[in-house]
């Protein structure tokens, strides 16, 4: 992944300052904050204009990740070609104890690669739990190493 410290520190602090500004139900109901505008970052192809819609588009995928820490979850998505007629979208994930994911999805729609590279990385990250067993799902405070 290639986002500096700084540039995490930063977006740490703005999400913290927007999730207390404008916490949800569900947050609330969960007793979780959003963590993806925190972990994101923007790789090469997208830039901050881009950032509020890519988080809109991915936000489903915020569920699947709550069991992690965080602070110990690195999350990266670029795309390649775009504005062209197969824009490649790849997604990258970095979980404790668990091998990088990565999902690639092309498509002439920017929007329908980034739903693609989205719903890849869920099943992947479902496929990873399934593999460590059910005790690991068990835990009282919904996160694990």
């Amino acid at each position: 992944m290639n986002c500096t410290d700084a540039y995490r520190e930063a977006l740490t602090r703005a999400a913290s300052s927007a999730a207390w500004q404008s916490s949800s139900v569900s947050d609330a109901e969960n007793g979780s904050t959003p963590f993806l505008p925190q972990r994101l970052c923007l790789g090469s192809g997208f830039g901050d204009a881009d950032r509020s819609h890519l988080l809109e588009l991915l936000s489903s995928l915020e569920r699947h990740l709550v069991r992690w820490d965080p602070e110990q979850v690195d999350l990266e998505i670029s795309v390649k070609d775009r504005g062209g007629s197969e824009q490649k979208v790849t997604f990258e994930a970095g979980l404790p104890t668990r091998p990088p994911l990565v999902a690639s999805a092309a498509a002439a729609a920017l929007d329908h690669a980034v739903i693609e590279v989205r719903q890849e990385m869920i099943r992947q990250i479902e496929d990873e739990k399934a593999k460590r067993g059910p005790h690991e799902r068990s835990g009282s405070s919904g996160r694990t190493a």
